[in-house]
């Protein structure tokens, strides 16, 4: 029997899968190129091999099969099944029950394994990068699989895009006009194109400078035609000035880059254009292709979570937060060692993710490691919350987060411990006296929350909506707060009064129209009522309050369609209104302004309507889900 493969198996473009390099005859992949950045081919090295995942129907076991289920016949089209010792009615179905029972358990077994973990495939590119990389960007301008149609459908919302024509034209004149800006001297049709394979991949090991070694960068430019780029660095090595170096088998170019001295080395393999800042970290980078000593895509955390991403993207990228923060030094004067310990824990993860183009929309897929150690609580839960119901369906800005009230412990308590040393002989005990609990516990009690900003009139509001796990103990803990608020309010043009509002307490606090520069007077109000905290400006906590579903931002299809594609259970939102913030700024932009922003800026930012961010955490990853949609 044969595994079907390819299209064959049913694997659609959205699901996650395993490409395994093969062996390709000159153009046998055109129909999948654009004209201007054809993909590379070629033979797979081992370091290829080893990532790409188990196929998913392993056998069982080497032992001879119990029954020899088929038999060949001559002149039969296929195999048909071999004739049973015994010939009797009972002994036929016996041997058929135990077939389909073995087919069974070959599909079962199949399906489980496919929805196993399995590595995903680097690019090209990535082969390069070594494995201590704080920062590896990719951007495939061949603009691979489903990219180029979905692309230029996205940016024919844009001016100058509408006829789908010219769009590669206008990514030729793009990336010319990069050159030129560079003086490269080099033309992109002429120079680069010949010979460029689509993919390039931007790396380094020292983004901050620490102990004199300045930040480094290398860059992975993919080659289709190795001869055109040979007979292009012949050219233009003549005079440059550039001095030759034998390194395994590679020649080495290295030599003066800049007026200001920087120096620049590269060197041409079969298939890659690698240039680098720093001589060693050139070596470094075809160390780690010729397989001598590891790279970035050796890294487990690395290949596994690239399975989770798409085989065809505009572009990838990847975050060492922790190998970053290693080069940064931290002043001992300013911080405590268990604040340094702490910020080092809590930044102790790596990042990866991808960028894609979607119908009607851009998308960021972000996979990274949950923090841990410290004092760090754990990853988020996705929950289904009602909170967005609550929200006025116009807001500007939308916020909802989990666990607050241990995010809120974990932040003072890693404030206390870094101004450690700046607060001297500060008595935390004292403070605690006062409360009547530990600073850091004062808020336990918050639980789901979220932030709305809006914009009603030209007057900017906006408020808070948390859950409370015990309403007895948030309301006294409130009321503690709103106490020493009338106490340090008095005589201070702060007005403090109680209003009752259905069957909730609210407690407004009302600042002078002399407290703020427009002269207009704000006030705050705060309740704790249905196992909910309102905080909020003007009269946002009462209409909360009363607002309906329908006539939320929970009922709002530009929110909705984004929970849909990642998930109303989800450990976090963020949702911005990217039409009504571009109203605000236009309205209170200086008229000197106005005139080169409408010709210069708007343009482009008119076909935004809004952004969403979807946090969700699976088996210990954080996975973020953004989208920028386009109309």
């Amino acid at each position: 029997m044969t595994t079907p493969s390819g299209d064959d198996a049913g694997h659609s473009d959205e699901e996650t899968r395993v490409d395994v390099p093969v062996s390709k005859a000159p153009g046998e992949d055109a129909e999948h190129r654009p004209p201007a950045f054809p993909s590379v081919g070629g033979t797979p090295t081992s370091a290829d091999r080893a990532h790409v995942g188990a196929p998913p129907f392993e056998p069982v076991s080497d032992r001879p099969a119990l029954i020899p289920a088929f038999a060949s016949t001559d002149g039969a089209s296929g195999p048909v099944l071999a004739a049973p010792v015994g010939g009797r009615n009972g002994t036929w179905r016996w041997v058929a029950a135990l077939v389909a029972t073995l087919v069974v358990v070959a599909i079962i077994g199949g399906f489980l394994a496919f929805l196993g973990p399995r590595p995903g495939t680097p690019s090209l590119v990535a082969q390069y990068a070594p494995a201590d990389a704080a920062l590896y960007a990719e951007l495939r301008l061949d603009l691979p699989g489903d990219q180029r149609d979905r692309l230029v459908s996205f940016m024919s919302n844009f001016p100058g895009f509408a006829d789908p024509s010219t769009f590669q034209q206008k990514i030729d004149d793009t990336l010319q006009q990069v050159l030129r800006g560079a003086e490269t001297g080099l033309d992109w049709k002429q120079d680069v194109d010949p010979w460029f394979g689509g993919q390039i991949g931007l790396f380094s090991s020292t983004l901050a400078p620490s102990s004199g070694t300045p930040p480094s960068f290398s860059a992975v430019l993919a080659v289709e035609d190795r001869s055109k780029l040979d007979e292009l660095v012949n050219t233009r090595l003549t005079g440059s000035g550039m001095e030759p170096e034998d390194y395994k088998g590679q020649t080495i170019w290295s030599g003066t880059a800049t007026e200001e001295g920087g120096r620049l080395s590269f060197a041409v393999t079969d298939d890659a254009l690698v240039v680098s800042s720093r001589n060693e970290d050139l070596k470094q980078a075809l160390d780690v292709k010729a397989g001598d000593i590891e790279g970035l895509t050796d890294d487990p955390f690395f290949t596994a979570q690239l399975a989770g991403l798409h085989s065809d993207r505009l572009a990838f990228f990847f975050y060492d937060y922790s190998g970053v923060l290693e080069s940064m030094p931290v002043p001992p004067t300013l911080m405590s060692d268990a604040c340094t310990e702490n910020i080092r824990a809590a930044t102790n993860f790596k990042l990866l993710g991808e960028v894609r183009a979607e119908a009607g929309h851009l998308a960021v897929t972000m996979r990274s490691e949950v923090p841990s150690g410290g004092n760090l609580p754990p990853g988020a839960p996705n929950k289904r919350t009602s909170l967005a119901e609550s929200m006025p369906a116009d807001a500007l800005g939308y916020v909802e987060f989990r666990q607050i009230g241990a995010l809120v412990k974990f932040g003072v308590e890693e404030a206390l411990a870094c101004l450690a040393p700046a607060l001297g002989g500060f008595d935390v005990g004292q403070l605690e006296q006062i409360l009547g609990v530990s600073p850091s516990d004062y808020f336990d009690f918050l639980d789901d929350a979220a932030i709305a900003f809006t914009n009603t009139g030209g007057k900017p509001g906006g408020g808070l909506i948390a859950t409370v796990d015990d309403e007895n103990v948030a309301r006294t803990r409130v009321e503690r707060l709103l106490s020493a608020a009338r106490f340090a309010a008095t005589g201070g043009g702060v007005t403090i009064e109680e209003q009752q509002h259905g069957g909730a307490t609210i407690t407004v606090i009302r600042f002078s129209a002399g407290a703020f520069p427009n002269g207009e007077t704000q006030s705050i109000s705060v309740t704790v009522t249905g196992g909910r905290l309102y905080l909020g400006l003007g009269d946002f906590v009462t209409a909360a309050i009363d607002r309906g579903a329908a006539d939320s931002l929970a009922s709002a299809p530009r929110l909705q369609n984004a929970l849909t594609a990642a998930g109303s259970e989800n450990a976090g939102v963020v949702y911005l209104n990217v039409d009504a913030l571009r109203g605000l700024i236009e309205g209170n932009m200086p008229a000197a302004s106005r005139a080169s922003y409408d010709t210069e800026i708007e343009p482009f930012l008119e076909p935004m309507t809004h952004f969403v961010v979807v946090n969700r955490t699976e088996g210990g990853i954080n996975v973020g889900h953004a989208f920028l949609y386009v109309e």
